[in-house]
């Protein structure tokens, strides 16, 4: 897993991001790995997360996923 740094425009600020397992070159990854380390309050109103275009219910459980 390789944390980077993304710029979220619902937060309006830089945040840490991640992808668990990459995609094979040529695919698109799935939903379920990825993440955004920031994920927080500010995301729960909106319904779709800009930096990975998946719903925000989905990164909400992407993070959780993280902390068994």
């Amino acid at each position: 897993m390789d944390l980077q740094m993304a710029y979220c425009a619902t937060c309006d600020r830089p945040v840490r991001v991640m992808v668990k397992k990459p995609p094979p070159p040529g695919e698109v990854v799935n939903p379920d790995d990825v993440i955004c380390l920031d994920h927080g309050e500010v995301c729960g109103g909106g319904s779709i997360c800009p930096i990975f275009d998946v719903p925000s219910e989905q990164m909400k459980k992407n993070l959780e996923g993280l902390n068994p």
